[in-house]
């Protein structure tokens, strides 16, 4: 006779609170009462398989509500690791991290899944991951916050920049950050040739003293770094080949994306396709969207920008586009051009979480 299904047994995690007793108007009586306390359930907690309670027992992590939030996030990303060091490491600094924002800010949800990459495939020591922190809060993965840095550089170190950049019309970010060290080494020279610099720039009405341009090139740098850390860090299908470029005086950033769904040499690749999505930014133009499919030796264009003003300007490159890809073997298809459509944010109604009270993780 098989066993009684007998019910999960429930626990709960109870904490002693003291309770405010209303003091007694009556005037003759001062003696003061005795404090009175109640048990209360937490109500941070969680019900966890047993196995799960160990692995985080074994990470000797402090018994505290935030360690739910550790927790959270690193399901998050996926399955627990293995080794539960690496929780740790990863918990000790989101707490560093969190410690070094703002008033009224806190560590995004982005800033933390790189954090945890960082920790998962680059085990350094923690006086090194410190360092990365501070770097990490100032980091901006959307838009072109490289180029609102360079803006902020007087002309004279702009021009020197781009002389220290070899030719052409885009460098990838390893090649852009060599120049921006180079250019970074004259400004952390002995005192006397940085006055030499200062004289020589304010000649130029740059108005800038050489630390405030030392400042402006640290932090360009390190966001290229960290731009780098970022792509190398991702899963394969999701990295981005980031590139910039001049444009109008202005550096710009740019993303390609390439998905290629071909499949080996069978006779269904040639009905299958090659995706490109390129995206930037320009001062006329705003945001630019550039997607691209080949498809059996035919290139389908589609472009579109916060603008939508430049479709005379498309259809005049056509002619010359459609000759420069017919020498390399590929007819142009579909040129399509438009504005990029504004997207309305419609709510929605979010079911009720169900409360549950279980076991917490500190108990």
């Amino acid at each position: 006779m098989p066993p009684p299904n007998i019910p999960q047994k429930i626990e709960m995690a109870f904490s002693l609170h003291q309770i405010a007793i209303p003091q007694n108007t009556d005037t003759q009586n001062t003696q003061q009462p005795a404090p009175k306390f109640i048990l209360q359930p937490w109500p941070v907690s969680a019900i966890i398989p047993k196995e799960e309670r160990d692995f985080w027992l074994k990470t000797d992590l402090p018994l505290t509500p935030q360690i739910l939030n550790i927790r959270e996030a690193v399901l998050s990303f996926g399955k627990l690791p293995e080794n539960p060091e690496i929780v740790k490491i990863f918990a000790n600094n989101l707490h560093e991290l969190s410690l070094q924002t703002e008033p009224g800010t806190y560590v995004s949800k982005d800033q933390a899944n790189l954090l945890w990459r960082v920790v998962q495939q680059f085990p350094v020591p923690n006086s090194q991951l410190s360092t990365l922190n501070s770097q990490l809060l100032k980091y901006q993965a959307p838009g072109n916050y490289e180029g609102e840095l360079f803006k902020n550089l007087p002309e004279p170190v702009k021009r020197e920049l781009q002389h220290e950049l070899p030719a052409g019309k885009t460098w990838q970010p390893e090649t852009l950050q060599k120049a921006i060290e180079k250019v970074l080494e004259k400004y952390s020279e002995p005192e006397q040739q940085q006055q030499q610099l200062n004289k020589s720039n304010q000649n130029e009405h740059t108005g800038k003293h050489s630390e405030e341009i030392k400042h402006i090139l640290q932090n360009l740098k390190e966001q290229i770094q960290w731009t780098r850390i970022d792509q190398d860090t991702r899963l394969q299908n999701d990295r981005e080949n980031i590139f910039y470029f001049m444009h109008e005086g202005n550096l710009q950033k740019g993303r390609l994306k390439i998905k290629d769904e071909r499949k080996g040499n069978s006779k269904k690749q040639q009905a299958s396709s090659i995706s490109f999505s390129i995206e930037t930014k320009t001062t006329k133009l705003g945001d630019v969207h550039a997607d691209l499919t080949l498809s059996k030796n035919v290139l389908n264009i589609r472009l579109q920008d916060s603008v939508g003003t430049a479709g005379e300007v498309v259809q005049a490159e056509r002619e010359g586009l459609a000759k420069e890809l017919a020498d390399i073997g590929i007819a142009l298809g579909e040129l399509l051009y438009g504005k990029i459509p504004k997207v309305r944010n419609l709510p929605i109604n979010k079911p009720e979480e169900k409360k549950n009270s279980g076991l917490d993780v500190r108990a």
